[in-house]
């Protein structure tokens, strides 16, 4: 028997990417399953997910600059990648997003069951409507798992939560545990791909200087491809530059904690069961904050604008600069103790370290 079609749209960034596992993770057998998104997609899943086709596509809609500029659209492109999911016939075409131009998509490629969760714009476009609220926003995952147990009621069970197997993508690129010794390893990623998503680069050092005089780490600092963190590289133990995204799962994967902006690195830590600290700025953790039971998020409303969803009305993020290491540090620091004395980091104290504590 042929398998039926199942088409997803998951078009933005890796770390949306990974909410969708979550969704993975319930299709039952007997679906063809097809992931229309990003060529990021590919790598960021396959190693996982072996049995997804995936479509590449760079909707002009998702772009951060020039989104609405219609006529810089690349139409032919779009009208192929219409024609290619048209041809696979598709049973179903889910969609997480209350984006009409997910729902238009989805018509226009004549998926014979449409799912989504409508606005008042779309509903037109799909054959099942999923309910939603306005007033009480929730996180992506729950609609995730709200669209699995409405097409597969018969096939939920407890492996909910957004996964990687870190042990499947390329090696870490982090030292072994031969050369780290007592120390665990922290890896500290200081960037984002929104810029107004991350936190000064001073504040990461004044950051940096407090952890070395409390705990006993091995500081990798992680840059952005553009450069952002470097000019900080010299207070790290190392720097791990120029990551492709199968070595940046399998470092994340394999460190003791992660520190980072609200970005991609923060989900692939809650996904391969990485402890993580989050640096909240301008979007909103009831909706995007880490999926995992090990997470931390670090927050101050200064802005009355907050969340503005990377579109700042000012010429610096308040929400960012504002928050201070002198404020945030008691924070992290008993919270990364709270996680020591649990167990789930081990001792990151050396005995020099606790001898100093015990002055």
């Amino acid at each position: 028997m042929a398998k039926r079609t199942l088409l997803i749209l998951e078009l933005w960034g890796i770390g949306d990417l990974i909410l969708c596992t979550s969704f993975l993770r319930q299709i039952p057998g007997g679906y063809h399953v097809v992931l229309l998104g990003k060529r990021h997609a590919r790598a960021t899943l396959a190693p996982t997910y072996r049995n997804i086709e995936f479509i590449e596509w760079d909707a002009p809609w998702t772009r951060f600059r020039g989104k609405y500029r219609l006529w810089r659209w690349d139409w032919r492109t779009m009208i192929a990648v219409i024609q290619k999911l048209r041809r696979l016939r598709p049973e179903f075409a889910v969609s997480v997003r209350k984006d009409p131009r997910d729902h238009f998509l989805m018509w226009m490629v004549a998926a014979r069951r449409r799912v989504g969760f409508p606005t008042t714009q779309s509903k037109l476009f799909l054959t099942d409507s999923l309910a939603w609220s306005k007033d009480r926003p929730r996180h992506i995952v729950d609609d995730w798992l709200s669209l699995s147990r409405y097409l597969f009621p018969s096939n939920q069970h407890n492996q909910n939560r957004p996964w990687l197997d870190c042990d499947s993508y390329t090696r870490s690129r982090l030292p072994p545990r031969s050369v780290l010794g007592k120390r665990l390893s922290l890896c500290l990623h200081v960037g984002a791909r929104i810029p107004v998503r991350r936190w000064p680069e001073s504040y990461f050092a004044q950051l940096i200087e407090r952890l070395r005089a409390r705990f006993n780490f091995h500081i990798s600092l992680i840059p952005d491809p553009d450069g952002y963190g470097r000019q900080i590289a010299h207070l790290a133990d190392e720097v791990i530059d120029d990551l492709r995204i199968a070595e940046l799962i399998a470092t994340i994967g394999r460190c003791d904690l992660l520190i980072s902006n609200d970005s991609a690195p923060a989900h692939i830590a809650a996904s391969c069961g990485t402890p993580v600290i989050v640096i909240f700025g301008p979007t909103d953790p009831t909706r995007f904050r880490p999926w995992a039971e090990h997470q931390h998020v670090v927050i101050r409303d200064f802005c009355p604008y907050r969340p503005c969803f990377d579109y700042c009305r000012f010429s610096e993020p308040f929400c960012l600069t504002k928050l201070q290491p002198d404020l945030v540090w008691p924070e992290i620091e008993q919270q990364i103790s709270g996680w020591i004395t649990q167990g789930v980091l081990s001792s990151v104290f050396d005995d020099e370290m606790s001898g100093r504590d015990a002055q």
